[in-house]
Order: C-alpha cells, then sequence, then structure tokens
C-alpha cells in the first residue's frame, strides 16, 4: 500500500494511485493554472494593423495580431499583395514574349520596313524642299531688291551660260525668310538651265 500524500492545490490527504499528485482533476487544472500566470505575460508586441500593444502567452503558437478581426484583415491584404506580384510578374513575361515576337518579325520582313522608312524620309524631304522654293519665289516676286541681287551676280546658267529656260537651284534649302536672304548673298541659291539643273539632281540622288 502506498503512504497518504498532501495534495500540492489544496494541501488535502488523500491514498494516491501509481504516481498521482492531486486529490482531483479540478485541483491540478488550477495548479497548473496557477504556475503558468507566473510566465504569461513575457512578450508585448504590437498588432501590425490597429497598432494596438497585446501581451504573448509563453505556451501555445506565436501570435502576430490581436484579434481575429485584425487577423482576417491582414490575410486579406497578403492575399492581395500576392496577387498584384503575381500580375506584375505576368506582365514582365508578356513583354519579353512581345519583344521576342517583335525581334523575329523584323528579321523576317526586314526589307520592307527599311523600304518603308525610307519612302517615309523621302516624302518628309520632299516635303521641306518644296516649302523652301514656295518661299524662294514669294520672296523674290515681292522682293525687287533681290532679283537685281541675283541678275547682277549670275544673269544666266552658272554651269553651260545659257539664258533659256532659267530655274532656280538650291544648295540649301532654308525655311525661314531672313535664310533665304543670307543664303542669296552667300550665292547658295543661284540659276541654273533645265539640263545642267536635271543632271545635278541626278548626281545628288
Amino acid at each position: 500500500m502506498n503512504s497518504p500524500l498532501n495534495c500540492l492545490n489544496c494541501n488535502k490527504q488523500f491514498l494516491p494511485v501509481k504516481r498521482q499528485k492531486f486529490c482531483c482533476k479540478n485541483c491540478k487544472i488550477k495548479y497548473h493554472s496557477k504556475k503558468r500566470r507566473k510566465y504569461k505575460n513575457i512578450e508585448i508586441k504590437e498588432c501590425p494593423i490597429c497598432k494596438n500593444k497585446f501581451e504573448l502567452p509563453k505556451f501555445g503558437h506565436i501570435k502576430i495580431y490581436c484579434s481575429k478581426k485584425c487577423k482576417k484583415k491582414g490575410v486579406r491584404y497578403k492575399n492581395y499583395q500576392h496577387s498584384l506580384d503575381m500580375e506584375r510578374k505576368r506582365t514582365e513575361n508578356n513583354i519579353e514574349r512581345v519583344r521576342k515576337l517583335a525581334k523575329a518579325l523584323y528579321w523576317k520582313n526586314k526589307d520592307k520596313i527599311n523600304s518603308q522608312k525610307r519612302e517615309r524620309n523621302k516624302k518628309e524631304i520632299y516635303k521641306i524642299k518644296q516649302k523652301s522654293r514656295n518661299l524662294t519665289k514669294k520672296i523674290i516676286k515681292n522682293n525687287e531688291d533681290l532679283r537685281k541681287m541675283i541678275f547682277n551676280f549670275i544673269n544666266c546658267c552658272k554651269t553651260c551660260g545659257s539664258i533659256e529656260n532659267l530655274e532656280i537651284h538650291h544648295e540649301i534649302y532654308p525655311i525661314e525668310e531672313e535664310q533665304v536672304r543670307q543664303m542669296i548673298g552667300d550665292k547658295k541659291i543661284y540659276y541654273l538651265c533645265k539640263k545642267c539643273h536635271s543632271k545635278l539632281s541626278r548626281k545628288i540622288i
């Protein structure tokens, strides 16, 4: 027979069975709850959502949020961030795919693309030249002094010396009136006959 023992909680005597230390289950629960209270409030943390301080117990799982409401909000926020990250990755992957496809299409249709660019550049250059030609014609018609300057310098074609079928030739194509007058003074806009003008334009092209 085992000798009687005192209960660790209520100090009552009882006959133990095997390694029994408490007289009943309630005494056991009360004793362990008192023991836990001593080491209960070890850490103090802040909730990342509401920023309220709360105490963490030593035993049990580690808490991050102060309540269930804050936990739900935090989980929603994490899921939202995760969805944004996934969308960014998808967009980056799609951009890389589009770049690869664009490169492949460019190398297949390289000649067509270059020919289209040349045609566009030719059209733009032609428009600029036409503007400068029309502007010089207007200036020469309105200003008699500029006419005299041209005819005093060269009364005929600059290359062959013929007087018939004269045309204005531009070495540089200015767009503003002041630039046109400077070019006439510097002898970069002058007269040529049709034959010489066509030959010179073919050489330039």
